[in-house]
């Protein structure tokens, strides 16, 4: 089990006693130095000098300008989760090791061995598309708590869900007034940067989907749709900038990818993840359908949904992560902004064109049909 210490706020605030205690082992010195992946969190690793050997690991620390104020609390938390299940090798995506945990930081086992690793803003390879969302829907399988046949791991997730997210999803705590209030207002500078990835009519189409969607008190009960829905294991961040895939290699060796980074996991509604990973990627719409139809054939059984409730949670899921992405659009490009680095800040804005561009596309599919908004619900 990983040791609570809060104690630690910053880098500065390790040291050779603290990491002493945590691995239980005479430490004689340590050295640490920025990874420089993390976008939420300052990440550093850690290079401990123990008397016969030395040893790396992944240090995370809370970055003060984020105000996210549960990130560490909630990925702390799933690792004390982890901790307890008895069958994580079973789980269909590997896990990294925590070693502490605390309100500020975590301590992680250090993953080197043959991975490959991808930024957020890269697609997921062709090759391993297929395997990655088959792992998501076991993954929700495997984890699916609202069910009659109950399980040790059901149990054990429901034990653990106040402690996690409680709505799991990146930018999914926009509390619904923000949401009404900004979606609108924020539409036409990203309807702007849509045009030239549709035609007029499909831009129009759209149009009318982000009016109806702004009327009434449907921004509300679209959010209340999908946050009702807590039935499985929830990652929240699920892109290819969270996942360390394995290279080719000969042996036998586990070929599961890790996947990392769980802290806006939490017991919710799975076509969150789907949902997430179908937009930050490229995937044809010819392809939309027959990947819904690989997952729904994985979860089907357990989840004992129909298809026709598959397809609503899916398509309720696609107008919250549209919403959202709206919202957050400006405060996305401001962040990318900041860079010094001017290629990577059009490599970053080119990136939030294509996942808009992507969801506005399966809404088109899947929420609109020959002139007509299907209802939400």
């Amino acid at each position: 089990m990983p040791l609570r210490i809060d104690s630690v706020r910053t880098p500065d605030d390790i040291s050779v006693d603290i990491l002493s205690e945590i691995l239980n082992e005479e430490v004689i010195e340590y050295r640490i130095s920025p990874l420089g992946r993390g976008v939420l969190s300052n990440v550093q690793t850690l290079d401990v000098t123990l008397s016969t050997r030395t040893v790396q690991f992944i240090a995370k620390f809370r970055k003060d300008e984020i105000p996210l104020e549960d990130l560490f609390n909630v990925e702390g938390a799933f690792y004390h989760l982890v901790d307890e299940l008895e069958e994580v090798n079973a789980f269909p995506f590997r896990l990294p090791k925590a070693l502490a945990t605390g309100s500020h930081w975590l301590l992680l086992e250090y993953i080197s061995e043959n991975v490959t690793t991808l930024d957020v803003y890269q697609s997921c390879p062709m090759n391993q598309f297929d395997d990655l969302i088959h792992r998501l829907a076991k993954m929700h399988e495997y984890c699916w708590v609202d069910s009659s046949n109950s399980t040790k791991m059901a149990e054990i997730l429901n034990n653990y869900s106040a402690k996690l997210a409680d709505a799991p999803g990146a930018g999914h705590t926009l509390p619904s007034s923000a949401r009404q209030e900004q979606f609108a207002a924020a539409w036409p500078a990203v309807k702007k940067r849509l045009v030239p990835f549709f035609s007029s009519e499909s831009l129009q189409s759209i149009d009318d989907i982000v009016k109806w969607i702004a009327a009434s008190e449907r921004i509300e009960l679209i959010k209340n749709c999908v946050e009702e829905k807590r039935y499985t294991l929830v990652h929240g961040d699920f892109h290819m900038g969270n996942m360390l895939l394995p290279t080719e290699i000969e042996g036998d060796v586990d070929r599961r990818s890790w996947l990392v980074d769980w802290s806006f996991s939490g017991i919710g509604n799975p076509s969150v993840d789907l949902v997430f990973f179908m937009a930050m990627n490229d995937i044809t719409a010819q392809d939309t359908e027959r990947v819904l139809q690989e997952y729904f054939s994985v979860v089907k059984e357990r989840s004992q949904l129909s298809w026709n409730d598959f397809l609503t949670m899916f398509r309720q899921c696609l107008l919250n992560q549209f919403i959202i992405l709206v919202c957050y659009d400006s405060l996305c490009r401001t962040m990318a902004d900041s860079s010094s680095d001017e290629r990577m800040v059009e490599v970053q804005h080119a990136h939030f064109d294509r996942v808009n561009t992507r969801c506005a596309q399966m809404i088109l599919l899947y929420n609109y049909n020959d002139g007509n908004i299907l209802p939400i619900a």
